[in-house]
């Protein structure tokens, strides 16, 4: 008969050695569907024609965005220095001995 002190660990390993292998073929999987085939260089004798930049003004949503992030910055960073200034700075730490709560005692019913 098998001692029941060894039935414990033996189902502890095997399932962590079960939790091993999955872990990694299931990180082998991910990283086969993540693989790219390498670039291909391009061929200089082709020429590609070169996109022109015209005097395209309009501004999409993320560059509106973006101006208004760092106007909001800088309003804050302007008025930085006088938040700085209202700081209390004359306050001293605590000082002495700092009063602990008391033990309570044990509810018995």
């Amino acid at each position: 008969m098998i001692g029941w002190r060894l039935v414990l660990p033996v189902v502890v390993a095997a399932a962590a050695v079960a939790a091993f292998i999955t872990y990694f073929v299931s990180e082998l999987a991910h990283l086969e569907s993540n693989y790219q085939a390498p670039l291909r260089l391009p061929d200089p004798s082709v020429r590609e024609p070169v996109a022109s930049k015209g005097n395209d003004q309009r501004v999409t949503e993320d560059e509106k965005a973006i101006a208004e992030f760092r106007q909001a910055a800088e309003a804050i960073l302007r008025a930085a220095p006088s938040s700085r200034a209202a700081a209390v700075k004359d306050v001293s730490p605590i000082s002495g001995k700092i009063p602990l709560p008391k033990r309570r005692p044990i509810a018995r019913k």
